[in-house]
């Protein structure tokens, strides 16, 4: 259940105003039979009577707005632990679940509404329920055991249709899956479609996508929304109309009175109306079945402990690969790599495109594991080893990963660091024109877009130099740059980063691949093993 994830008191006061909410209908049970008995044979004050109802409509009425604020905390509270525990697993990398922006924005919102609403209002109308039916067995036992009785009838219709309604939802969530992918390939892709005048035909394919999530939203809303009316249907059927005949029969043969069972009928839609919303409720819950089944793996996955970068880490001596292959959906992509590096070196490693340079990066850094052959770094086993060993590391991409933040945050990533230590950062990464005419707190844009290539590739530098590594891996570092500015930034790291340096890449001038210590051809290196 989501409200597992609310605090506990923040519940108990909850359940302490739901229930003095669910008096309201008491009371006004209470003042139908009295209104009535005062018309049958007038006593006491009428004037009176009415302060007396006013009054309490006026009480109850501050009760409701304290109910408000209580649910509509709770909810608050709950969606923020539920996104907490979701960008955990996003930041740690875990891939279990195959989270995607879907699931992050479509998928817990309506975890929101068709979960956690249903689950709080389920809470709130079995309050309801249990205090209408007991004050109405107390007035008149046996009238209120038909009235429950027949009430029970609408959980037979709600269970028929429930396994049709999580059945079209899971439908539902695999086709907003897709479409929201295809939404997202579609505005990345535009100029690729226009250059080669593909643009009805992605329109299309986009279109197409739409209509079977339309489709496939519409027949989980048509199915719940007959289940709802064959619910109602019955409830107000077999709950409401079916006990009313029977109370008129019992009033006519002087069993009860006219205002007891005025009383009892009050009371009544408050365990027909509470029972037909807690069905509709659980309709609503049962479509966010595949949706919560997802999350659940996130719950399960447990956390890798995060180091410190002030915890220790040992000097990094050497590095090599053995026999080295790795395997993807039965597809090789690259075997038997042997490698040897040193501490301080700086090695060029040069492939063809599509060789698998990034994945060998990847083997470097423990995120990924070799199938056979061996890892060692310092002479110990490290296939695969992420947790222990990626602190070795700093990383500088081909397109460089640039957060829609300040210059500053980019850098540091959000973590504290002295204003020395990032100056001297940027400083090393040759931007401090760039910090001293826009300053630290200047908004990059999405993706970087308020700066240039060369910047943003730089922004990356500093951030790797301000991590202190021991080891900076670069793919295909300036491949996207022109040749003097792709010769400025190999200079910069080359020359301003102490540590070992190994960067992939399929095409580099002379120039700048003079400028390190060794190159080593990856596909000649297969072919020799």
């Amino acid at each position: 259940m989501a409200i597992k994830y609310a605090k506990k008191w923040k519940l108990f006061l909850f359940l302490i105003i739901s229930i003095l909410d669910s008096f309201q209908s008491v009371f006004l049970a209470y003042l139908l039979k009295v209104f009535i008995s005062f018309a049958q044979k007038p006593t006491g004050n009428l004037l009176g009577l009415t302060l007396f109802a006013i009054s309490g409509l006026i009480i109850f009425s501050i009760i409701g707005i304290l109910f408000q604020y209580s649910f509509l905390n709770l909810i608050h509270d709950i969606n923020i632990k539920i996104k907490e525990i979701a960008t955990d697993h996003i930041v740690n990398i875990n891939d279990e679940a195959k989270l995607d922006t879907s699931f992050m924005t479509n998928d817990l919102k309506q975890i929101e509404t068709s979960k956690v609403v249903a689950e709080l209002k389920i809470f709130n109308y079995i309050l309801k329920f249990l205090t209408a039916i007991i004050t109405a067995v107390i007035t008149s036992w046996f009238i209120s055991l038909v009235f429950f009785i027949a009430a029970i009838i609408p959980a037979l219709v709600q269970n028929f249709a429930g396994k049709k309604i999580s059945a079209n939802s899971k439908k539902w969530e695999k086709a907003n899956s897709n479409y929201t992918a295809t939404v997202t390939e579609t505005i990345s892709g535009s100029t690729i479609f226009s250059l080669y005048n593909s643009e009805n035909s992605i329109a299309q394919r986009l279109i197409t996508s739409a209509r079977k999530m339309e489709d496939a939203l519409q027949s989980t809303n048509l199915a719940k929304g007959i289940a709802n009316e064959l619910t109602s249907f019955a409830a107000y059927c077999f709950g409401m109309i079916i006990p009313f005949s029977v109370g008129v029969y019992f009033i006519t043969i002087g069993n009860i009175t006219l205002s007891t069972f005025m009383m009892i009928v009050q009371l009544s839609n408050n365990f027909v109306n509470p029972l037909v919303n807690i069905f509709m409720c659980a309709n609503d819950i049962k479509t966010t079945t595949p949706i919560w089944t997802k999350f659940i793996k996130i719950q399960k996955y447990k956390k890798p402990k995060q180091k410190s970068d002030n915890g220790f880490t040992p000097v990094f001596n050497n590095l090599s690969l053995t026999n080295a292959s790795i395997h993807f959906d039965n597809q090789t992509i690259f075997k038997k790599v042997n490698l040897v590096i040193k501490q301080g070196e700086k090695i060029l490693l040069q492939a063809p495109s599509g060789w698998g340079k990034s994945t060998l990066l990847k083997v470097l850094l423990g995120k990924y594991k070799l199938d056979s052959g061996t890892y060692l770094i310092n002479g110990e086993k490290a296939n695969g080893n992420w947790n222990k060993d990626h602190e070795l590391f700093a990383l500088i991409n081909q397109q460089p990963f640039i957060l829609n933040d300040t210059i500053e945050y980019n850098i540091t990533l959000g973590q504290k660091v002295t204003k020395q230590e990032l100056n001297k950062a940027v400083s090393k990464a040759g931007l401090e024109e760039l910090v001293r005419k826009k300053g630290y707190q200047y908004q990059v844009g999405l993706g970087g877009k308020n700066l240039s290539g060369g910047q943003n590739q730089r922004i990356e530098i500093a951030r790797a130099l301000l991590k202190k590594r021991q080891i900076l891996l670069a793919d295909e570092a300036t491949s996207s740059l022109d040749t003097k500015l792709s010769r400025r930034i190999h200079a910069t790291f080359l020359e301003e980063f102490s540590g070992t340096v190994i960067e992939v890449a399929h095409h580099i001038s002379t120039d700048e691949a003079s400028m390190f210590d060794r190159k080593i051809d990856l596909e000649a290196n297969n072919k020799r093993n």
